[in-house]
């Protein structure tokens, strides 16, 4: 079970990373083997494959000076490709345990293999309906904008420029409204009622959210630099395959993290928003 340092309602961001490394040491015995078979596959994949080093896909021919495609070029992408597109995959089904550690760690829940394949289906379908939304959203703004610079020039490249310069901060913005879904369907919401869910819960809260977002982002580019730290040494050596394993098993370590922080959040905003879950003491 979580322990929240404070009430839930008044936890801060520091509270919130605290409680979040506190739930991550208890709840190793469902997070850690999945760590652990996503740094094997790593180990397997770069053993198999290695790093795709691009100079070797292509050589200058000497008579007419152009570029062309060494014989095997394909063979080495396809494997390249093939071998990054497990490691994602089993990094998906990672992520979809750790959002159901997090709710089970929220509710007392138990974790199931059913439950964590159920749910995650649900979450990907939530997020292909976003991604639907948001090309034909921006595929219209578009021609829009397309549209009136056709009929008048230097409105529609205004428009045009409002729209890049809203790109940025509208995506953040969606995304921030939008963080909760996940955990949401994992907590039993549908698709799209996880989305709802999400929308209510960050609503009046964005700045709070966005700072809990920029301390998510900081320890991510941490976790990051450490992850290539392991890794740079080893490049092109004989252990390359067992520093991109243990590279692979920080990686989804912090991942597991950060979706315990979340957590916390989402949590915290319940609490907010249904105060009758988390009453104070008289």
């Amino acid at each position: 079970m979580f322990t929240f340092s404070h009430h839930p309602t008044a936890i801060t961001v520091s509270d919130g990373i605290q409680d979040a490394f506190l739930y991550l040491q208890k709840s190793r015995r469902t997070w850690l083997p999945v760590v652990g078979v996503i740094a094997a596959c790593a180990l397997v994949t770069h053993a198999l494959v290695g790093s795709l080093d691009t100079s070797t896909l292509y050589h200058q021919d000497v008579s007419t000076g152009q570029l062309v495609w060494n014989a095997d070029a394909w063979s080495k992408l396809s494997g390249a490709f093939a071998a990054r597109l497990v490691d994602a995959f089993l990094s998906m089904i990672g992520g979809w345990v750790f959002y159901a550690t997090a709710i089970a760690g929220l509710r007392n829940r138990p974790v199931t293999l059913s439950g964590v394949i159920v749910r995650g289906l649900v979450s990907l379908l939530s997020g292909l309906v976003v991604a639907a939304v948001a090309i034909f959203v921006v595929t219209g703004l578009l021609i829009v904008a397309v549209a009136v610079a056709v009929v008048v020039p230097p409105v529609g490249r205004l428009l045009l420029i409002l729209l890049i310069l809203a790109a940025i901060p509208g995506a953040i913005y969606l995304l921030i409204r939008l963080v909760f879904t996940s955990l949401a369907i994992f907590e039993g919401f549908g698709p799209i009622a996880g989305i709802q869910e999400s929308w209510r819960l960050s609503q009046g809260s964005v700045s709070r959210m966005l700072g809990w977002g920029a301390l998510a982002f900081l320890v991510t580019i941490g976790i990051g630099i450490l992850a290539s730290v392991i890794v740079a040494p080893f490049a092109g050596s004989g252990l390359a395959a067992v520093a991109e394993a243990a590279s692979a098993a920080v990686t989804s370590t912090g991942s597991c993290l950060i979706v315990f922080m979340m957590a916390v959040l989402y949590e915290s905003e319940r609490a907010r928003k249904d105060p009758t879950l988390y009453p104070y003491p008289a």
